[in-house]
């Protein structure tokens, strides 16, 4: 890949985590530095079929981020691939972080090079920079990866919809220094694997001038990752609220959904207990503090979601006939009704009702500050990261980096003012590619 843009602080992670995904390819028997990101050519044209781009968008309205790709019809080679990041997102997750750390003690603002919300939302750049490459790839959603058992540190799959993962620290203050793995995961290895390996010739058999892969081979690939425990369930089977099975979410974590609930509601309650002006820049409207605490009263959202779909669930794989598989099983009742407990903790009232001293420091908005204005204040300009324009810039194709999304953002108002431009990536041209999986252009929504 190349990159070329602006100095940005999102920059240097996207590279780094589309480089990722070299760890993957050279599992499957490629030499170390096949996959490449580099900088774009100052003269290259991001339409050039030869370059593979990763393209940053620096806006304030909601976006998807986007991992597509131009395809042979014929063969169903991939011809290049082109990611869309948005620095929505990263907004996003810069109010996620000051919501749940309320890191403006005494009023001091913080300096870039001390900033653990700026080093989560940089964190959530890399995952999400590494999971749109690889839907260029040809790789689909996994979101069964998170379910599968592993510490913080350890990457199943970044084509999981990660939700951050927080702590406690001693002081039962929450923390997000592991909030995103790094590295390319277990699962993405065997899809890199079962797509991009190259088997021997079987003479003979050539189609359009591309070699037909050995099925033992293959198979054996599949059979060895079943072995392990990993579990590939995808969007049509995780995305509906009706959906049955039991490790099938998008922004969830844990192998068990409502002890993982429990902890996600034991980690509110104590950012609640802190949650005050505190989360707030000094010279921001009080106001603004309701459009902080949203992501924290809703912390618990996703992975209630996730919880619910043990009661009544149905563990189950996509099976062939033969192929040895696990068959359907209903979940466990004990594990139904340890979810339903979890769950009805939402519905309390200790849950459901705010401090009383935070609900005496909430005003009214004030005129400049509408609701749902974008929540993030300007950041001070520092050597590496440039001022912020005054308005957001139209999208450059020739730029591109990463980070994550901020809600219902507007320029018109007091309230609201852009965050620093991040820079760009593209890439060359990839081995191999496996048998195009349609849901490989599936968008990513913001959160």
């Amino acid at each position: 890949m190349s990159t070329a843009a602006p100095p940005s602080p999102s920059a240097p992670p996207s590279s780094k985590a589309a480089r990722w995904w070299d760890q993957a390819f050279q599992a499957a028997g490629w030499a170390k530095g096949t996959f490449r990101v580099d900088i774009l050519p100052a003269d290259a044209d991001p339409m050039d079929i030869r370059y593979n781009i990763i393209q940053w968008v620096h806006r304030y309205t909601r976006g998807w981020s986007y991992g597509s790709a131009v395809v042979d019809p014929r063969t169903g080679e991939i011809l290049k691939g082109n990611v869309t990041l948005g620095s929505l997102r990263s907004r996003q997750d810069y109010l996620i972080a000051e919501a749940l750390l309320s890191p403006y003690v005494n009023g001091k603002p913080l300096p870039p090079a001390n900033d653990p919300m700026l080093q989560m939302a940089l964190a959530r750049t890399r995952q999400l920079a590494a999971h749109e490459t690889g839907h260029t790839l040809g790789l689909a959603h996994n979101f069964a990866a998170s379910s599968f058992p592993h510490t913080p540190e350890e990457s199943v799959s970044v084509m999981d919809y990660p939700h951050p993962y927080i702590t406690l620290n001693k002081e039962g203050i929450p923390t997000l220094a592991q909030s995103y793995a790094v590295n390319i995961g277990i699962w993405d290895k065997v899809a890199i694997d079962y797509g991009y390996r190259e088997f021997d010739l079987v003479e003979g058999k050539r189609h359009y001038g591309v070699s037909f892969e050995s099925p033992e081979g293959l198979n054996a690939i599949l059979e060895a990752s079943e072995k392990t425990g990993l579990i590939y369930i995808t969007d049509e089977d995780a995305r509906p609220f009706g959906g049955a099975h039991p490790h099938a979410h998008l922004w969830d974590n844990g192998t068990d959904p409502a002890a993982e609930l429990d902890r996600i509601l034991t980690i509110r309650t104590a950012a609640l207990a802190r949650f005050g002006e505190d989360a707030i820049r000094p010279g921001a409207p009080m106001a603004q503090l309701e459009d902080t605490l949203v992501p924290l009263y809703l912390l618990h959202r996703y992975q209630t979601e996730a919880a619910i779909k043990e009661i009544g669930g149905l563990d189950y794989r996509y099976q062939l006939r033969g192929d040895n598989q696990p068959a359907p099983e209903i979940v466990p009742s004990a594990e139904q009704k340890k979810a339903l407990t979890a769950v009805l903790k939402t519905l309390s009232p200790d849950t459901l009702t705010l401090p009383e001293p935070l609900l005496k420091i909430l005003p009214p908005r004030p005129p400049a500050c509408p609701a749902h204005a974008n929540p993030s204040p300007p950041r001070p300009a520092s050597p590496s990261t440039p001022s912020p324009p005054p308005s957001p810039p139209p999208t450059s194709p020739s730029t591109s980096s990463s980070t994550p999304p901020a809600p219902h953002a507007s320029s018109s108002t007091t309230c609201a003012s852009p965050t620093p431009p991040p820079s760009a990536a593209s890439s060359k041209p990839s081995p191999r590619p496996p048998p195009r999986d349609p849901k490989a252009a599936t968008p990513c929504p913001p959160k």
